[in-house]
């Protein structure tokens, strides 16, 4: 197809999708709210955690348009802005009572203006048309918007059964190991969320384009003063983004803010991914030693660093 042609066909389809979601409008929904306010309320009440910051990236809007937003959401009462335990530069916004209601109520008229738009349609049209939304998502996506999309979050309900099946199917899948990892990894999750202190100890999930791709726990080791770095992990798809490096920093910003004075991890030699990130950060390698904790024979090693 010639490059005109293309163009001339993207903006027919943007004339055609921008009228049948009513996104011309003066608010979303006929409700009051414009397209950006209606986003920013959606990210609000689906990702915890979240600062201004962050939601300029996720958004990819200016600061000084977001600042805006949410001063005018501050007065009628529909975020709340506390300061992160861990981190006073951190500060979390989040939607009070009358911002979450508001938040279920355009959720609401979202999917039931969806559904009376899609209702003449037969199940096999609408397949076809969500097939092809996502084959347009996936083609266009570029490394600078998914970069854009990434979001490093602390875990929510529902984030733990995620991490015990991601670390159970890749590392079974990428390196032979056995049950004996996942009854590992199910016994980790078990004890930080029985013991959780928010104050020394945070689980965060890494989420691209709203997907989870990651995750790193921070938990309290035996050792005095020391914090323990547990169940990194990469989603295959996410690995070149930035991802991980991110996980890890965050994690070691925490452990400071808790003031903690050591981080020490283990990980495996074949995890090279993982190792690279942990001595780019900053990480020592201070022990090695031979295992066969979940099948075949392997280099563990054990990384610290002083904070």
């Amino acid at each position: 197809m010639a490059a005109l042609e293309a163009i001339l066909k993207i903006r027919k389809f943007n004339r055609f999708y921008t009228h049948f979601m009513g996104l011309l409008k003066r608010g979303i929904l006929d409700s009051d709210y414009s397209l950006l306010e209606g986003r920013v309320i959606y990210e609000l009440a689906n990702t915890k955690g979240l600062t201004a910051k962050d939601l300029c990236k996720m958004l990819d809007a200016d600061a000084g348009q977001i600042s805006r937003l949410l001063k005018g959401f501050e007065k009628k009462g529909m975020i709340m802005r506390t300061k992160c335990p861990a981190d006073a530069r951190r500060v979390i916004i989040a939607l009070s009572e009358y911002g979450q209601a508001e938040a279920d109520r355009l959720a609401d008229l979202s999917n039931q203006d969806l559904e009376n738009k899609l209702s003449a349609k037969s199940d096999q049209d609408v397949a076809e048309v969500v097939s092809a939304m996502d084959q347009i998502t996936d083609r266009l996506s570029d490394e600078k918007s998914m970069q854009g999309a990434v979001i490093i979050r602390p875990f929510k309900g529902g984030d733990m059964g995620w991490v015990l099946e991601q670390h159970a199917v890749l590392y079974a899948d990428g390196y032979g190991w056995t049950k004996g990892f996942e009854t590992l990894t199910a016994r980790i999750i078990a004890d930080f969320l029985e013991g959780f202190d928010p104050k020394c100890e945070q689980a965060f999930i890494a989420e691209h384009n709203g997907r989870r791709v990651g995750s790193i726990f921070l938990v309290k080791d035996e050792a005095d003063h020391t914090a323990r770095i547990r169940l990194f992990l990469m989603d295959p798809v996410a690995r070149g983004l930035g991802i991980g490096k991110m996980l890890v920093q965050t994690a070691v910003d925490f452990a400071r803010g808790a003031d903690y004075s050591r981080i020490s991890l283990w990980t495996n030699a074949v995890l090279t991914t993982a190792r690279h990130i942990y001595e780019k950060a900053g990480f020592t390698l201070v022990k090695e030693e031979m295992h066969t904790l979940f099948g075949p024979p392997m280099m563990g090693h054990t990384f610290e660093m002083d904070l």
